[in-house]
């Protein structure tokens, strides 16, 4: 689920309702002229928590459990210039920095280009940009594209936010093991609207997701075997059995080895799920048994003490 069509809708909802809340915090928007001759068309749009939903139409519950503060928006347009070119920037600021990442992670394919002039993590495509810096997720979007113009503005953006602390060594993050992930196809997912859009298997409501349960999720190897990590607020007695008819459900074959629910699709995709305490762990993708099982034996590894107990999560 890239940014770009709901960036895209947003933007045009928000040319109708034009500013709905003012906020303290210091505008973070270059001014005009700061960004070669991109110059604001428009004083900045401010939404809070409660006008979220009028900018999202129908995308505010995605950023609300990730602990959405406030978005600020700028319109710059450059002249003289034939055709017109516009530049759209959005600048939401979050709880955490943790919360910031997630919301940036789950609107990424993990295939997208980075770029290293940009803050870490980041990602491009034709004429857009996203990344985290500290607790502000940031997207910059060119009409039409401009690839020159958006990076510009999205590294004047990114000076004027002080750095965040590393997410991945100190937040629920760390628990993914390093050897073999696909770098930037990582996923923090918070809320019910995240968990679905990652599996259907989410879907049903005794995960908790509409709790405080949290997952994690990247690729593994060639062929981007998917490992997510759940953390459950408690240790639901029949959550085992409850998995195991929805394998029955929608899968084949399915059976039970070594405390390991395991089935197919009819694509020949393997899914497997186990669980350690408060971790419930999922992996599937095209690949064999033997494969599926590695990356499930590096996660028991990875998301343990040495005791084996379930390390707790942030």
């Amino acid at each position: 689920m890239r940014s770009s069509l709901r960036l895209g809708a947003a933007l045009a909802f928000a040319l109708v309702l034009g500013p709905v809340s003012l906020f303290a915090q210091p505008s973070l928007l270059p001014k005009s002229g700061e960004v070669g001759e991109w110059t604001l068309t428009a004083a900045p749009e401010r939404y809070v928590k409660e006008s979220l939903y009028g900018y999202i139409n129908g995308g505010a519950e995605l950023y609300l459990p990730y602990g959405f503060e406030n978005l600020e928006v700028g319109h710059f347009s450059r002249t003289p210039g034939t055709p017109s070119r516009e530049i759209a920037v959005e600048i939401y600021r979050m709880a955490s920095p943790l919360g910031a990442f997630g919301i940036f992670s789950v609107q990424r394919e993990g295939d997208e280009q980075s770029a290293a002039a940009l803050p870490n993590p980041n990602w491009t495509l034709p004429g857009q940009a996203a990344f985290v810096k500290g607790s502000y997720f940031v997207t910059v979007q060119g009409v039409p594209a401009d690839d020159e113009g958006v990076r510009a503005m999205a590294m004047a953006i990114a000076r004027r936010i002080e750095p965040g602390r590393d997410i991945f060594s100190d937040s629920f993050l760390n628990v993914l093991p390093a050897e073999g992930r696909k770098s930037g196809s990582e996923r923090y997912i918070k809320g019910e609207p995240a968990a679905r859009n990652e599996t259907q298997f989410f879907s049903l409501p005794y995960w908790g997701f509409a709790e405080e349960t949290t997952a994690v999720s990247a690729r593994y190897g060639s062929d981007g075997i998917k490992l997510l990590i759940v953390d459950l607020p408690t240790q639901p007695p029949s959550l085992d059995s409850s998995v195991r008819e929805q394998f029955e459900s929608n899968l084949e074959g399915t059976r039970i080895s070594e405390g390991t629910i395991s089935a197919r699709n009819s694509a020949g995709h393997w899914f497997l799920f186990a669980r350690r305490g408060r971790r419930a762990f999922f992996v599937f993708g095209k690949t064999n048994e033997a494969e599926a099982l590695e990356v499930l034996r590096r996660a028991f590894g990875d998301s343990t003490s040495e005791d084996g107990a379930a390390r707790p999560a942030d």
